[in-house]
């Protein structure tokens, strides 16, 4: 039997379940995949095209062989290239057969979540947020989107919860600021949310939406020269951003 070695040598139809997982394991290895991260994977044509071939190869040969991957890590990071192709139900499928492997494996509830929360599916997404904080209440990630999947379904005192018991894990958290800011925000309290807004532009001054709220809280306070200078940062930002044309308008009006 042939020693396979890449994606496009396998033969569905002689490769074993063992051959298909250590091949695919060791092709997504360079594409560093973060299954503990919500962010978006930026990856180049070779480095797709090796991904897709992955998802490929795995349905062919489960077709064949009628077996799952021995790895519930491959199937999240399968997940993951999934939800990144904007492929949402075929994610969800990889993150279910993590789980039929591993009902304890965390980040295959958390990816799971993240898919669900990103499709407003909320209380599915809160219920998969939960078990990932009952097995690792650690995870200040999921801490976070749990307080964003609340906040969606406006339960703001619990959303800030979330999010003070992320930044108790993870101070230097800036989304996590970032949506702290945007809670009290939606209450009124623009000079509060201002500070927090403040906090995440010092940990991370390219992060362009609280540079867009800072804009937007000192606009309600009516300070409205401080507002242009924010609101031109966030634009620097974000050239091509859907309410440009909205702030501009905004803008001349001062």
């Amino acid at each position: 039997m042939p020693a396979y070695t890449s994606l496009k040598e396998i033969d569905v139809n002689t490769a074993t379940m063992a051959d298909i997982t250590r091949v695919v394991e060791a092709a997504l290895k360079p594409l560093h995949i973060n299954i503990r991260s919500t962010n978006k994977l930026h990856l180049d044509k070779v480095q797709m095209s090796t991904a897709v071939l992955a998802m490929k190869k795995v349905q062919e040969v489960e077709q064949v062989h009628g077996r799952k991957l021995s790895s519930p890590r491959t199937y999240v990071e399968l997940g993951i290239v999934a939800r990144n192709s904007n492929k949402p139900k075929d994610a969800q499928i990889y993150f279910d057969k993590a789980l039929a492997l591993d009902p304890t494996f965390t980040e295959a509830w958390f990816q799971k979540g993240v898919v669900l929360l990103e499709h407003n599916i909320l209380k599915s997404a809160l219920k998969n947020f939960d078990v990932t904080l009952r097995q690792d209440p650690d995870f200040a990630v999921a801490w976070n989107n749990k307080g964003l999947t609340l906040a969606k379904m406006e339960r703001n005192m619990e959303a800030l919860e979330c999010y003070e018991k992320a930044l108790e894990l993870e101070p230097g958290f800036a989304t996590a600021w970032y949506n702290r800011g945007a809670c009290v925000y939606k209450s009124g309290n623009y000079q509060e949310a201002m500070e927090y807004f403040d906090k995440a532009l010092e940990i991370d001054p390219t992060f362009p939406n609280s540079w867009h709220n800072k804009a937007a809280s000192l606009w309600k306070m009516e300070r409205f020269k401080e507002a242009r200078d924010y609101f031109n940062k966030y634009l620097d930002l974000e050239p091509d951003s859907p309410v440009r044309q909205k702030i501009e308008n905004l803008l001349a009006s001062i």
